[in-house]
């Protein structure tokens, strides 16, 4: 049989309904997906009481660094959007989305859209499986760990453009 061209059969886009119009998200380059589920595991961890590793970074974001974000993850729609004169709150729903979207994928970036952006823990496991995330056994016994602290940690960015054409050079490898 053979593969067939991955455009054929693979849509990598997440067409997202605001105002009656479908503003067409693209899927971001692989470094920034890499990083946002890096990312989006470390909030998963923490928020299930385990300890987030040092070595995964946080998302302590200022405004400005928010907004590349987003519009680096939503794309050229990111600007349809501005021109079309779309409310902020709207655009960040649509950046958080995408966001979601690269890091725990489809099906968990709409829970998290038809909630509106008001249910935060869509983007979570279930209090079951947070439950258990969160209580270890130990000699026959459980025991809860207490979530980890974020501070003092240090904020890493997303990846730039520029790191992201290295790591395309590099073939992924990152010095």
């Amino acid at each position: 049989m053979g593969f067939v061209e991955l455009d054929e059969v693979f849509d990598d886009g997440l067409p997202l309904p605001v105002n009656g119009k479908i503003y067409r998200v693209r899927g971001c380059d692989g470094a920034t997906g890499l990083w946002c589920q890096r990312l989006m595991g470390a909030a998963v961890a923490v928020a299930s009481g385990a300890e987030r590793p040092p070595d995964i970074p946080t998302l302590d974001l200022d405004g400005d660094d928010e907004v590349a974000l987003y519009r680096r993850l939503v794309g050229p729609a990111w600007d349809e959007m501005l021109t079309d004169g779309v409310s902020w709150p709207k655009m960040m729903l649509v950046g958080q989305t995408a966001f979601i979207w690269a890091g725990s994928g489809r099906t968990i970036a709409e829970e998290f859209w038809n909630s509106g952006g008001s249910d935060p823990k869509a983007i979570l496991p279930n209090r079951a499986a947070r439950r258990s995330a969160s209580t270890r056994s130990t000699d026959g016994g459980a025991t809860s760990k207490s979530s980890a602290s974020m501070s003092g940690t240090k904020r890493q960015k997303a990846p730039s453009k520029s790191s992201t054409k290295a790591a395309t050079r590099s073939r992924g490898k990152t010095s």
